[in-house]
């Protein structure tokens, strides 16, 4: 949960929305919204706005809201288990001699 994405979704989605609208709004392009009339040249103006809009919104809120620190400390822990598991590719519990099934020295 340290990368947070559906916050960071959420964030970006309105952060789209609102460049959108604000394009819209500042080329008097609500009425033919409202209308419901379309222009390709108007499709492709806002979808190229909203997706800059949208990898600059992912930029900002990745430094926000992934903790670095927690991603780095599992991919160190990882790394660990990797050396670990290639050392001792059978790793079992070292278990004390009395604690052993067959263990003599405590009968």
């Amino acid at each position: 949960m340290a990368k947070q994405l559906p916050v960071r979704m959420f964030f970006n989605a309105v952060a789209m929305g609102v460049f959108s609208l604000y394009y819209l709004s500042r080329h008097n392009e609500i009425s033919r919204i409202k209308k419901l009339r379309f222009s390709v040249d108007m499709v492709v103006n806002v979808t190229a706005r909203a997706l800059f809009a949208g990898v600059v919104a992912d930029f900002f809120t990745r430094k926000l809201f992934v903790n670095y620190y927690r991603i780095k400390q599992h991919k160190v822990a990882n790394n660990e288990i990797r050396k670990v598991m290639r050392s001792m590719p059978n790793a079992r519990p070292l278990l004390m001699p009395h604690q052993r099934a067959n263990s003599y020295i405590w009968s």
